[in-house]
């Protein structure tokens, strides 16, 4: 029967099949279940992915790694992945191009169902993924177009050339360089539904190896200066000067007039009589009109005071420093020479110096009112000099001691006339505004053409330069230089045909600063400089409000524009971060024109956040120096008919971008 039992076949495939089914079942369940692992895998690495471009973002935005794993983080969330199955670290990028990359690896475990069969203890399996998104460098950004207006926020046009090769040049907006034109950088950033508009054959876009351009990338440009405390700072100072008020002049009484006709020595007799107690003349025996008076009173009050032609007048000029000048009228000199010491010069009127004389004044204080006569176009300013001699104020040989001026209607420095303020440092100026009919806005200080104007250093812990009305210089051929101080204070502009030197130190312009609009341009007439001078501007920030700006003229809208002759600008801002040469308002939207050829030369930032920044007419801006670098951030930037502008900034603000590699 056992025999039987083993021959009988029926049955066989059914125990083959029993046997088989458990293998089957766990082939299927490996096929199923690796295939769902192969879709976690793909969803895992698309999330790794954009994880990682979001981590490299966000570390090339604040340079945190922890703001790159936030983000990292974040992006795993909103995908369904728990922080803890994501792991991001910064390290060398697999590439070996020595950049930087953010690594990205998730880990999530798919549930075993049918490999248990097999396998007990197979509960799940891992899936991990990973990927790499490179830290690409790119070069700092040294021109900068915010707006995101509709337009070419950098645009070219008539045979421009915008030359920045080892730097980036970035639009929040549309890029327009046609055929003709030529924009070189080292990168090209756009943020338009349209790539950069250029010529194709040559192409006008090009690299620093003069080749096609082929780092053009689309992404969105910030300003960089948006909550900078320097700009802050620079920016706050315009409410103070928008409100600051002018010196008045001082009230006096009493005094008697002491006149000097032209060339009548026998007025002495009637003059002398007239000084104030304790002073004696020495009068020469040859009758030749050269006077000396030594006065031992330390008070000393006189109404009118003239000189005539013909002679020479030195009044107190050894006396004592802390002698009190008090004059109820005008000062008046006509004569070959009228010299004071120094003390403390209270005038209710004004200074006049005409002729051909020079006029000295020794060091002090010096309280200025208004003149009671007209000077130059019917003005009638605190000080007014028509002379063809010197004119000084605050010096003395020797001495380096400063001096304060203050001064209730401002200063006319007439046609070939030459007027100096101060010596050593710590100076103080502040200046009112003219009153009259013949000038056309007041003014706190002009100075006409072929005309020298000096103010000495203010730049010590006391030293001041406020001036609530206009700067003009009116004429070519003239000059004026404003010495050091840590702020200058302009109330309305600064409007010039001649040379300006500005001293090192804050400038805040309520209105506008306009050089050349009306011509005029470069010279050589400062004292102590041979060269040529447009505009020489050393440790500079200049700060222009742009307040009540003409909308008529060359200059028209525009805060800060420089034309005509001047090829000969020099701008450099002080060492530091920020770097900020010439900044336009947060608020208004007057913006920077040079035209007609003007060329300048800046070392620093141009910033105009609300303006645009302009060039036209074959003008020019470039570094002051080959070493220094210039920056300009403006709403749009645009050249048009032959212009240029050259930068080789090597640092800044960065332009980096990410990029998967693995």
């Amino acid at each position: 029967m056992f025999g039987k039992l083993l021959g009988n076949r029926r049955g066989a495939v059914g125990f083959i099949g029993a046997l088989a089914i458990p293998v089957l079942l766990g082939v299927g369940g490996f096929v199923a279940e690796y295939g769902n692992a192969l879709v976690v895998h793909t969803d895992n690495q698309r999330v790794a992915d954009a994880a990682a471009y979001a981590g490299a973002v966000a570390y090339t935005v604040a340079n945190s790694q922890d703001d790159m794993t936030a983000a990292v983080n974040r992006v795993a969330k909103y995908n369904g992945i728990a922080s803890t199955a994501v792991n991001s670290v910064l390290g060398n990028s697999p590439t070996n191009d020595g950049n930087q990359a953010v690594k990205v690896t998730i880990t999530t475990n798919v549930p075993l169902v049918f490999a248990r069969l097999i396998n007990r203890s197979a509960s799940s399996q891992s899936v991990p993924v990973q990927s790499y998104a490179e830290l690409k460098a790119g070069a700092p950004a040294c021109v900068v177009a915010l707006s995101t207006a509709t337009g070419n926020n950098v645009g070219l046009t008539g045979g421009t050339i915008l030359t920045a090769p080892s730097c980036s040049v970035a639009s929040d907006n549309a890029v327009s360089v046609p055929c003709g034109t030529t924009l070189q950088a080292k990168s090209l950033a756009y943020n338009s539904s349209s790539a950069p508009s250029q010529c194709s054959s040559p192409a006008s876009i090009l690299g620093t190896n003069g080749l096609a351009l082929t780092n053009i990338n689309k992404k969105v440009t910030v300003d960089p200066y948006a909550g900078n405390t320097d700009v802050a700072a620079l920016s706050g100072r315009a409410t103070t000067v928008r409100t600051m008020s002018s010196p008045t002049g001082p009230t006096l009484s009493g005094g008697s007039n002491y006149n000097l006709g032209y060339g009548k020595t026998s007025d002495a007799v009637t003059a002398f009589a007239a000084l104030p107690g304790g002073c004696v003349p020495s009068q020469p025996s040859d009758y030749s009109g050269n006077w000396t008076v030594t006065c031992t009173a330390t008070t000393l009050n006189i109404t009118n005071f003239s000189v005539g032609g013909g002679i020479k007048y030195r009044f107190n000029v050894n006396g004592s420093a802390s002698t009190i000048y008090n004059f109820t009228g005008d000062i008046v000199n006509g004569g070959d020479l009228v010299a004071f010491g120094s003390g403390t010069f209270n005038v209710s009127g004004g200074i006049v110096n005409q002729g051909g004389s020079p006029m000295t004044f020794g060091v002090g204080t010096f309280n200025i009112g208004q003149l009671g006569a007209y000077c130059g176009s019917n003005d009638k300013p605190s000080i007014c000099d028509t002379s063809s001699g010197l004119t000084t104020f605050g010096i003395v040989a020797g001495n380096t001691t400063s001096s304060t001026f203050k001064l209730q209607s401002g200063v006319y420095v007439g046609g070939g006339s030459t007027i100096q303020f101060g010596q050593g440092t710590g100076n103080i100026f502040k200046s009112g505004s003219s009153s009259g009919t013949g000038y056309s806005d007041p003014y706190s200080i002009r100075v006409a053409g072929g005309a020298i104007m000096t103010i000495a250093d203010m730049s010590d812990v006391s030293g001041r330069f406020e001036v609530a009305g206009a700067i003009s210089q009116d004429g070519g051929g003239s000059c004026l230089e404003i010495g050091a101080a840590t702020n200058h204070d302009l109330g309305k502009y600064l409007l010039s045909a001649g040379t300006v030197i500005m001293g090192a130190g804050n400038y805040t312009v309520s209105q506008y600063v306009w050089l050349g609009s009306s011509g005029g341009g470069n010279t050589n007439k400062c004292p102590g400089y041979t060269d040529s001078i447009g505009v020489l501007a050393r440790n500079v920030s200049i700060y222009v409000d742009g307040n009540n700006v003409p909308t008529n003229g060359s200059c028209a809208s525009m805060s800060f524009c420089v034309g005509a002759g001047y090829s000969n600008v020099v701008i450099v801002a002080p060492s530091g971060n920020s770097r900020l040469a010439v900044v336009g308002s947060s608020t208004n939207t007057a913006g920077v024109y040079i035209f007609a050829g003007a060329g300048l030369g800046v070392s620093g930032t141009i910033y105009y956040p609300l303006g645009v920044v302009k060039l036209d007419g074959g003008a020019s801006i470039g570094e002051a120096s080959a070493s220094n670098c210039l920056t300009i951030v403006g709403q749009t930037v645009t050249l048009n008919g032959g212009t240029t502008i050259a930068s080789s900034c090597n640092s800044g603000t960065l332009t980096a971008t990410a990029v998967l590699v693995q």
